[in-house]
Parts: C-alpha cells; structure tokens; sequence
C-alpha cells in the first residue's frame, strides 16, 4: 500500500505488514545486488509523539530487513538507532523533547536507504487511544538502483560532459 492511510484510535494499537511483488528471494538478490536502494516513509500526525515517550521508550517503530525483519528504532532521514525523524535532524521539530512533529498537524517524512534494513516489512503502533489523536502513515515502494558488479560505468552530473576514446585499430586484436 503506498497510498496515505488514515490511522483510527484503538487502546492495543497494531501493527501493519506490507508485501511485495517479487518474493523474498528475488526481493533480497536484487537489494543485494543493487548499488543503493531507498523507501520514502510519511506520517502525518497531530497529538501523537512518533517515537518515543518522556523515559525513551518506543511508541511506534518499524520492522525492515531479510526474513522476519529487525525492529528499527528510526524514521526516515533519521540516523540509525537514533529514535529520531529527519526534522530532529535538520531541528525544526515542533516537539524537540520527542525528536518529532507531534503537537501541530505535521509530516515527519524521509527516505530509508540502509540496505540492510529495507525493505519495509511492518509498522508498529503502540497506544494510539490519545485524546485528540490524527494520524496517517504512508510507504513507498522500493527503489534499487544500479548494479554494484558493473565496475567500468561512467556517471555524468552535467549535459556537456563526456568520454573521448582512442580510435580503434582493428589490426592489433578485437577480443
């Protein structure tokens, strides 16, 4: 599901699983294989901390990575195992005692790019029975790109940028 998707209010919570086309196999050849992969994470929230309470501890998490998948105590943009989303880093977080945007109608969106901890198998929400509590979470898909065993590519970053090659003499040898 890669379309918003509105949180409704239930005192256990729940956790939310996602699925992918390819199988687990095919998933993991082609992270492994990819040069760099990234999943964009949204959630839109007002009165609801993100990631964690006062004393640390975890309100909402997400769970990435081969076979069952390990708990990741970070969103996007955040650092791994920071319990921080990417405005805690940029420090424009309405709340900076939670390290999110929890008190205002906000979005703490970022891109995952640990290839190790993608893809995203799950949410898990932990109380959401808070008064006044709005929330929404969005996943995109998973992006993988170039292949880490092509050693002679060329990237260019400019339109005029270019590679001059000698002129082939086919006398010498083809192969």
């Amino acid at each position: 599901n890669t379309e918003l998707t509105r949180i409704h209010p239930s005192p256990e919570g729940g956790q939310i699983y996602f699925e992918y086309a390819a199988n687990e196999e095919q998933l993991y050849k082609m992270i492994d294989q990819s040069e760099r992969c990234e999943q964009e994470v949204t959630y839109h929230c007002r009165k609801t901390p993100l990631l964690n309470t006062p004393d640390g501890s975890l309100l909402r998490w997400w769970i990435g990575g081969p076979g069952a998948g390990v708990k990741q105590s970070s969103w996007g943009g955040g650092l791994m195992g920071s319990q921080q989303c990417s405005c805690s880093l940029q420090e424009n977080c309405d709340d900076l005692g939670h390290h999110t945007n929890s008190s205002v109608w906000a979005i703490d969106s970022g891109v995952l790019t640990n290839k190790e901890s993608l893809p995203v198998r799950s949410l898990v929400l932990g109380d959401i029975q808070i008064p006044g509590f709005q929330s929404a979470y969005k996943v995109g898909p998973l992006h993988c790109h170039g292949d880490k065993n092509i050693w002679n590519a060329a990237f260019f970053d400019m339109e005029t940028s270019y590679l001059h090659f000698p002129t082939f003499h086919g006398e010498l040898s083809a192969d």
